[in-house]
């Protein structure tokens, strides 16, 4: 592909405002600004909750030449609006027969290791089969609470590969080129030690707990079958 394409950034997160995801896209989205190529982004979940809006949806859709859907991961796969995106959107393309449409992906997991987010990433890839796109690329980004909903250059050292891959795929789309390899292989790289982070994520799931009220429930096994007489 030649020329700078029409991105529009598909952002999956459940939370309307602060999400990692949205930061991860917001980056991105400038470092494309910076290089002449235009984005538009949406938030999925109002969007495909009701058919009232789906028109708005498939035009968002229609309007770009490259997909970008950027999205936390929930249980190995997609959350729900982004499942309920595809579903809608395939649709709409088969039934127009479109085509001509590029796709990537860039997931983000609270699991310290990356290679958690590929079955997302695999379902995104069939998911571009079936709605007669071409894959340009997933992104694997673990440790993702490390960002804190922060704007990238406010979210610390810790964040500064993550910066740096999504620079290098700036600069491969500006130039019409899929996800280079150096890009997917740097944003899987580990943020930090694994202990340090077991260590950082216990402590702040104790603290949540705290500010919550429910510091003394967190070992309750409520669906324990109870012991045989």
């Amino acid at each position: 592909m030649t020329g700078k394409p029409r991105i529009l950034f598909a952002v999956g997160s459940q939370k309307p405002a602060e999400s990692n995801s949205r930061s991860l896209a917001d980056y991105l989205a400038e470092q494309l600004r910076k290089r002449g190529v235009p984005s538009k982004q949406i938030h999925l979940l109002p969007l495909v909750r009701g058919e009232e809006r789906w028109n708005e949806l498939f035009a968002a859709v229609d309007e770009a030449d490259f997909l970008f859907l950027v999205f936390p991961l929930f249980v190995d796969s997609q959350p729900w609006s982004v499942v309920r995106f595809m579903e809608l959107v395939g649709a709409h393309r088969r039934s127009s027969n479109a085509g001509g449409m590029r796709l990537a992906a860039l997931v983000n997991s609270g699991f310290p290791e990356a290679r958690h987010n590929e079955p997302a990433l695999a379902i995104c890839r069939q998911f571009a089969v079936e709605s007669n796109m071409s894959w340009a690329g997933g992104l694997a980004l673990g440790s993702g609470p490390v960002i804190g909903g922060k704007p990238l250059p406010d979210a610390g050292r810790t964040v500064r590969p993550v910066m740096k891959a999504l620079d290098m795929v700036a600069d491969a789309l500006a130039e019409g080129r899929d996800i280079p390899a150096e890009a997917i292989a740097l944003m899987a790289r580990p943020l930090m030690p694994h202990w340090v982070y077991r260590s950082v994520a216990t402590l702040g799931l104790w603290w949540t707990a705290r500010k919550n009220g429910v510091s003394g429930k967190l070992r309750a096994r409520p669906f324990t079958s109870p012991a045989e007489p």
